[in-house]
């Protein structure tokens, strides 16, 4: 009887996380924002959490100042990520202690769980936020769970408007960090801007994408993925109009869902293709039916399955300026000099656009805001400096494959060597810099992504002779 409650509660927790992950990526995960003590959570939370650690000297600890401020937000959900992150804890902690803390500003209140548990290898944080994914994923892993305990924890603080991130030392702990807004989440910009402001692609405030789907938290999950790439999405929900709105507002590329009442999508990207107006504009296909084959024959430049990921997403748009022939480059180095000669290198070949930054902090806006295809990452820089802006790329789902070229004059230690072994794609001694280097190494990255790259002048199909 133990055994069936047992394996009755694994089940029942599994079927729940995939319901609040469906829910979160379809945008319909509602929340329910009042005033929250969060004393009252975190002590609440400490006594169910006993069980995760009944069995192990595991001393569980709460460290909350007294002033600490009501945020507006979903007490359920909050507690549900601090069970989820006590919860994680508890599999990788065998003994020692597991703690949450928290501080705040005038602004949010950030809150931690640390653990004195066997921490996380490097080369597995850029995937820790991923579905299904643990630290120890062999097919004898000792340590239980589905992997989307800190997937759905990451996207429901993300819905709170905060943001969440890890540190960690493999074999002394790991320490999982989330912010609150005090004041909630701040309002949705207007989702669909007045008929008079939409501006043709490539001009105004950013590309148009136009997002046919009759559900209208498709076109808000889109909204939400793309606005923060510096996209706008204009949203229809009645197919029998697509026509005439691509030619209204010439959007930069058109998601078209596939099963829509009325009027499928096969039936309108056939007339969209057999119309000289809008036959050039590209098309990418989103259904819940895999016939991608279908799709691609009537003209699709992509086809993606529901549901459909950030990532997925971008990363098809990411295509479409492949096709046209754009690569943007993201120089990043404090010293002005060295980015305009590393500007006059790329900008030589026809097909390169480069965007630069002068420092790390810098670098890692642009990265989220432009999202480059390639990126030249001086290591030595103030603050921040290029370790921080490749520890941060390669964290985030969103950006992690993004190639990335360092060129320094760093002597590297045998350390630095290591850490950037398995994240970089070349390593160039600024001192013996050459351009033809350079270049090949730019192309050679885009080429092993599958990428079509503007063939380098003068050049065969052998990389450089890099120091990587």
């Amino acid at each position: 009887m133990e055994a069936i409650h047992a394996s009755g509660q694994h089940l029942l927790g599994l079927i729940n996380d995939i319901l609040d992950i469906s829910k979160i990526e379809a945008g319909k995960m509602e929340l329910a924002f009042e005033p929250i003590d969060l004393h009252e959570i975190v002590h609440g939370v400490m006594s169910t959490a006993v069980a995760f650690v009944k069995d192990k000297p595991v001393e569980l600890q709460q460290d909350l100042p007294e002033g600490l401020p009501q945020v507006v937000g979903d007490g359920r959900r909050i507690r549900q990520v601090l069970l989820n992150l006590i919860s994680n804890s508890g599999k990788f902690t065998d003994e020692g202690y597991i703690r949450v803390s928290a501080e705040y500003d005038d602004e949010v209140v950030t809150m931690s769980v640390s653990d004195s548990g066997i921490g996380i290898p490097e080369e597995k944080l850029a995937t820790i936020f991923e579905a299904f994914t643990q630290a120890d994923a062999s097919p004898s892993r000792r340590y239980g769970g589905t992997g989307l305990g800190l997937t759905i924890s990451k996207q429901l603080v993300e819905l709170h408007g905060g943001e969440m991130w890890i540190e960690t030392e493999l074999g002394v702990g790991s320490t999982f960090y989330f912010t609150l807004p005090i004041k909630g989440p701040k309002p949705q910009e207007e989702e669909a801007p007045p008929e008079e402001e939409i501006a043709p692609s490539g001009e105004g405030r950013g590309r148009v994408i136009l997002c046919v789907e009759d559900d209208e938290g498709v076109v808000t999950l889109f909204r939400r993925y793309l606005q923060k790439q510096g996209y706008r999405v204009v949203g229809l929900t009645d197919p029998t109009h697509v026509l005439e709105e691509v030619k209204r507002v010439r959007p930069y590329a058109i998601t078209l869902d596939v099963m829509m009442p009325g009027k499928d999508g096969w039936t309108v990207i056939q007339e969209l293709k057999a119309d000289p107006e809008t036959r050039d504009v590209p098309v990418i296909m989103c259904s819940i039916v895999a016939e991608k084959g279908r799709g691609l024959s009537l003209g699709a430049a992509d086809y993606l399955v529901k549901p459909i990921l950030e990532q997925d997403l971008l990363r098809a748009l990411d295509r479409l300026d492949r096709e046209e022939g754009l690569h943007r480059v993201l120089v990043v180095d404090d010293q002005e000099n060295d980015r305009a000669l590393l500007r006059r290198m790329i900008e030589s070949q026809e097909g390169y656009e480069v965007v630069e930054a002068a420092s790390g902090q810098e670098a890692i806006a642009l990265v989220a805001e432009s999202h480059p295809h390639i990126i030249i990452l001086d290591l030595m820089m103030p603050e921040v400096d290029g370790f921080a802006v490749l520890e941060t790329v390669k964290a985030n789902p969103v950006t992690r494959t993004i190639p990335i070229i360092v060129v320094t004059a760093k002597e590297l230690t045998e350390e630095d060597r290591r850490i950037l072994n398995s994240h970089i794609e070349a390593l160039i001694q600024k001192g013996v810099l050459k351009e033809e280097e350079l270049l090949e190494d730019v192309a050679a990255a885009l080429r092993k992504l599958g990428r079509h790259s503007p063939p380098v002048e003068g050049l065969g199909e052998t990389p450089g002779d890099t120091q990587e």
